[in-house]
């Protein structure tokens, strides 16, 4: 069973670095007389469990923190395998609600019914998580997705002006209070499982003259200074330059002999990574703000780059899609589409090409919602694939049905370049596949999904 091979993937991770608690951060709305998830996240702690804190509660808006032993997190997990998707009845797109599909915590009795869309952990470095996950550390991760039908979205109607902190509404309270830095557009399903390292991380690294100076901030109670290390790997442009080094104390100067363009530096525990860190130099931080301010003038919101690349200074600047469709689409793939395009203007066509099969994939998703038909979404309990959800939009939405050429090749481009390391992917094949794709977004405008 595939949740269970989730839940052991977790609990091992949990054991390796020795966790002590797991914190329930929710952000919950009442409607109909009932509590509901607007939005949650787990975070593991190497700190001992301190019980409940209401941090805050006004009307029918209530931000809580529920610190809780490894053991009640085991629990748990042993809830979301009864509240599988597939293991759950749907009468109109929305399951019937019984006891043992709430769980307990404090005063709440909550609906956590959904399933994990991913089969394995993700890692974030320190920077990424600090700007994009409010957690000042690198971190492993895996998203639990709650179905939207059970999750509270009238978030709108929610006044908090008037709380003691003036908020303006429950992102921005969410935002105060976990120090995430979330938009509307990215308030979905999304319920995310964080493991974080206490060990060390990067906390710093700039350039002076010819050197690049890194400060890294380490916890002498959990590693030892001798068992860190050091990987840096430079822009080829200017040589091959790949040196690892040994730490003596928790500040190294690294003589690079001129200022890279772009480089990476890999934080090790023994053989083991731990952190990395991205250094761009000034001169592709302006090229990568040009870029941002381009797009930005046109009157689009993209949100913000999450890990910085160089740009490559021959590549021209003219956007890749285009830009009055694009503000047209739900917010959830205008962000697919961004990140598209800045791997596009980069040179990284592999990514550009799996970025766009997303957005083709959660596309399909929203206009097969949008017709009532989430049910169909689901064989034997799993959620289908892109080649299942191109199959049923075809069957149920004549236009789209009409282009299933069109999509199957936005597919297989993705496909290849997911899964076919050693085939490359060039720029041609990006810019071949942005009509087909420019063609499914326009059927999707055509429907209206986004009204």
């Amino acid at each position: 069973m595939s949740e269970e091979i989730v839940n052991n993937i977790i609990r091992e991770k949990v054991r390796e670095i020795g966790y002590k608690s797991v914190l329930f951060r929710l952000a919950l709305i009442r409607e109909q007389g009932q509590w509901k998830i607007f939005s949650a996240r787990l975070v593991f702690d190497i700190a001992w469990p301190y019980g409940h804190k209401t941090l805050l509660k006004k009307g029918d808006f209530a931000l809580e923190d529920f610190s809780l032993t490894l053991e009640e997190f085991d629990t748990f997990l042993e809830y979301l395998k009864k509240v599988f998707v597939g293991n759950v009845k749907f009468h109109n797109s929305t399951p019937e609600i019984t006891d043992d599909l709430l769980f307990s915590l404090g005063s709440y009795r909550l609906c956590f019914v959904g399933n994990f869309p991913g089969r394995e952990l993700m890692f974030f470095r320190s920077d990424v998580g600090k700007e994009y996950h409010g957690i000042d550390k690198p971190l492993y991760f895996i998203d639990y997705a709650v179905n939207d039908s059970v999750r509270a979205r009238a978030y709108q109607r929610i006044d908090l002006t008037g709380y003691d902190i003036p908020l303006t509404d429950p992102i921005d309270a969410i935002n105060h209070f976990w120090g995430t830095n979330y938009q509307p557009f990215q308030m979905t399903s999304s319920c995310p499982i964080y493991l974080p390292l206490f060990d060390a991380h990067i906390a710093s690294c700039n350039f002076d003259k010819d050197k690049l100076i890194v400060t890294v901030d380490f916890d002498s109670n959990l590693v030892k200074l001798d068992e860190l290390s050091l990987s840096v790997i430079v822009d080829k442009k200017y040589g091959d330059f790949r040196k690892k080094y040994s730490l003596k104390n928790n500040r190294i100067e690294i003589n690079i002999g001129f200022d890279p363009s772009y480089a990476v530096l890999f934080l090790n525990k023994n053989d083991e990574k731990i952190d990395e860190y991205y250094y761009s130099s000034s001169k592709a931080k302006e090229n990568e703000n040009r870029i941002m301010q381009s797009m930005q003038e046109e009157g689009i919101y993209f949100g913000k780059q999450q890990i910085p690349l160089p740009v490559r200074e021959e590549e021209s600047i003219e956007p890749l899609f285009d830009k009055k469709l694009v503000s047209e689409l739900p917010q959830v793939i205008q962000s697919l589409i961004i990140e598209a395009e800045h791997a596009y203007h980069h040179g990284l066509y592999r990514s550009a090409l799996i970025l766009i099969r997303s957005a083709l994939e959660e596309g399909l998703t929203l206009a097969i919602t949008k017709m009532g038909r989430e049910a169909n979404l689901f064989e034997n309990g799993y959620e289908m694939g892109l080649q299942g959800k191109i199959k049923l939009s075809g069957t149920i939405i004549p236009k789209l049905g009409q282009i299933k050429t069109d999509m199957e090749a936005v597919k297989w481009f993705g496909d290849k370049a997911s899964h076919e390391a050693y085939m490359p992917i060039y720029k041609s094949d990006v810019l071949n596949t942005e009509p087909k794709f420019r063609l499914f977004i326009t059927k999707l405008i055509e429907l209206e999904f986004n009204k």
